[in-house]
């Protein structure tokens, strides 16, 4: 009996990769026969070749392959996919190795990044707005719903024009703490959003449901001092 190799395939949920990250993932691949390292169509000796030749900007695609063993890794607008034509010890030990810098680079937090997430929140919003006991917080679930369609747009937008994002600028490159954390900060902020609105509305309904009674109080009686 003889064993047959099979191929490893994954693809990723859109990242954002860095030049470290990509240097870490050409030493990785040293060992293995001719690296090569393309972007747009152009072929690159090294990292910092393709680092100086971009001046910071983005290529749209980069792919890297290695001949033996057969791998490949491209990132593109729609999608980032690793490829190894064979699950022996060494590709698999390569392929395990780059598949960990790619998950560290992913885009947090990884749930809000999938759209199938927020139709059944949008939906249950919905529902939130036909509550009698609500009616009063229906601005606010509109809101909401408004913030959840635009997270929704831009999410598509990520996955379809920047699902594969290569960053050329080195480290230290001058950016803003906004530019370097936009992503955490709009996540933080319609987190915070939605969870204030949800919130009032869960303690609205509790009231509703269970409203403070507070314990009736026996009428005073006059006492007989007190009588004409």
């Amino acid at each position: 009996m003889k064993r047959l190799e099979a191929s490893q395939s994954r693809y990723f949920s859109p990242l954002v990769l860095r030049l470290d990250g990509l240097r870490e993932i050409i030493t990785i691949l040293a060992p293995a026969e001719d690296v090569k390292i393309i972007a747009d169509r152009n072929e690159y000796e090294s990292v910092d070749e393709l680092a100086g030749h971009l001046l910071g900007k983005s290529p749209r695609e980069l792919k890297i392959s290695t001949r033996h063993p057969y791998l490949t890794l491209e990132l593109s607008p729609m999608s980032v996919h690793l490829y190894a034509s064979s699950d022996d010890l060494v590709s698999s030990g390569l392929f395990a190795r780059i598949a960990t810098i790619l998950s560290a680079a992913e885009r947090s937090p990884r749930a809000l990044y999938k759209d199938s997430r927020l139709l059944p929140l949008m939906f249950f919003l919905q529902v939130l707005t036909y509550v009698p006991a609500l009616k009063s917080m229906q601005l606010g679930f509109i809101s909401s719903m408004g913030l959840i369609f635009a997270w929704y747009i831009w999410i598509n937008f990520i996955q379809l024009r920047k699902h594969g994002l290569l960053l050329t600028h080195e480290p230290k490159d001058g950016r803003s703490f906004f530019q370097r954390n936009s992503d955490s900060i709009i996540v933080a902020v319609v987190s915070a959003i939605l969870g204030a609105v949800l919130g009032a509305a869960a303690t609205k309904l509790a009231d509703r449901i269970a409203p403070n009674t507070q314990p009736a109080t026996a009428p005073l009686t006059p006492s007989k001092s007190q009588l004409p």
